[in-house]
């Protein structure tokens, strides 16, 4: 007998009940590049639960203002010759949506384990000592990941930047809410017996 762990697929419906996105809007991040893996010929896309948390935290993001806009390094006048990727092109709202996806992973284990017990939580392979970073925050033309608010309120201005912060985005919260709105665990346990019947175990 053979124990596997695999990540639960979402449908597009499911996806808008949990981050809010719409479909539509699904259906041009798509066609545009910037969410989800097409399926098979004929299938609807589908969603995993690390999908899902770039989704919802894309939405905020572009809510608040963030323009989107994919990373241009290998786009050029001249074909063949990549432009160095610019501080204009990592300032937009799927960088900063990329950067919530470790932190909401390590937040949604404990809701997760909560709702539908431990063996079925998304696991996050980080060090003992490495700090996750709770807050992404949009400051001026800049981008943060803090454990605290308190940070910023003791960094230097320079740091900062002389526009204040514009957006707050609480990894932790956004985690629980989407821990909350799924319908089965974003992970499933897989039993592999040695005549090739399967059972599946969604906590």
């Amino acid at each position: 007998m053979i124990i596997t762990r695999e990540q639960e697929e979402y449908s597009p419906a499911e996806a808008s009940d949990a981050t809010g996105v719409s479909t539509a809007l699904q259906r041009d991040w798509r066609r545009r590049g910037i969410i989800g893996r097409a399926g098979p010929a004929g299938q609807h896309s589908r969603f995993t639960f690390d999908d899902l948390c770039e989704m919802m935290a894309l939405k905020s993001f572009s809510d608040a203002g963030l323009r989107i806009k994919r990373l241009t390094a290998a786009s050029s006048e001249e074909p063949g010759q990549p432009r160095p990727l610019t501080k204009d092109d990592l300032f937009n709202a799927e960088t900063a949506a990329h950067m919530c996806r470790l932190p909401m992973l390590h937040f949604a284990a404990e809701a997760s384990a909560s709702r539908w017990g431990g063996a079925t939580g998304p696991l996050v392979g980080t060090s003992p000592g490495h700090r996750i970073g709770r807050f992404v925050v949009v400051s001026g033309q800049q981008l943060y990941r803090v454990d605290s608010l308190a940070v910023l309120d003791e960094a230097p201005a320079e740091e900062i930047g002389p526009e204040p912060v514009k957006v707050i985005f609480d990894c932790k919260l956004a985690a629980n809410r989407l821990i909350a709105a799924l319908p089965r665990a974003p992970y499933r346990t897989r039993v592999h017996h040695r005549d090739d019947a399967s059972e599946d175990n969604h906590g």
